[in-house]
């Protein structure tokens, strides 16, 4: 519920005040080894098999405090799983089964999931993890779930489709950061959230 009233909270406005008080990340290695994960991430989707799933999870851990140790071995080994899986992906596709299964295969985290979604598919898919959260509720607590993951992406995909908005938005961020035509409006989103 708490996030739920954050989230109705989250407009426009309250992004572009966040975006104002975000100064250069040129220097931040978080933010610039971001399209260095995109690109292995684009390089390894090509087969889409159970590998390139399973390097990715294991990439998107790199980039996370722990490492990936809670992997359900059934699901990454069934091939049928498997091709549904990245079916689901490519569709951008919120399913609360679909999500699950993703948690499956990334610590049983939609921390994981939502990171190993983005670098798979960027165009539908945002990071969502604890600072995130603690931005749109104000709480120190977070609640990472697949409920609030699915609220989460449906609030972003309802203020992405007001493009005026969106472009302002992106303008503010670029007074003080390089453009770079691969962050989608999804991640333009999620950073300023993750950097306010």
């Amino acid at each position: 519920m708490e996030f739920y009233k954050g989230l109705k909270k989250l407009n426009h406005k309250t992004l572009f005040e966040m975006v104002k008080n975000i100064g250069c990340k040129s220097n931040d290695i978080i933010y610039r080894s971001y399209f260095k994960l995109l690109e292995f991430a684009k390089r390894n989707i090509i087969t889409k098999d159970s590998v390139s799933l399973f390097g990715i999870a294991n990439m998107v851990y790199g980039w996370m405090p722990t490492m990936l140790d809670n992997i359900d071995i059934k699901t990454i080994e069934d091939q049928n799983v498997i091709s549904n899986i990245w079916k689901n992906i490519i569709l951008g596709s919120l399913d609360n089964d679909f999500l699950n299964q993703i948690k499956n295969i990334t610590n049983n985290s939609i921390v994981g999931g939502s990171k190993l979604l983005h670098f798979i598919n960027p165009n539908n898919y945002a990071i969502f993890d604890s600072k995130v959260y603690k931005v749109i509720t104000g709480n120190k607590t977070s609640q990472c779930n697949t409920e609030n993951y699915i609220q989460y992406m449906n609030k972003l995909t309802q203020l992405i489709k007001e493009n005026t908005e969106m472009d302002k938005l992106k303008n503010e961020f670029h007074k003080n950061n390089e453009k770079d035509n691969r962050i989608t409006n999804f991640r333009y989103v999620e950073l300023i959230l993750w950097y306010s």
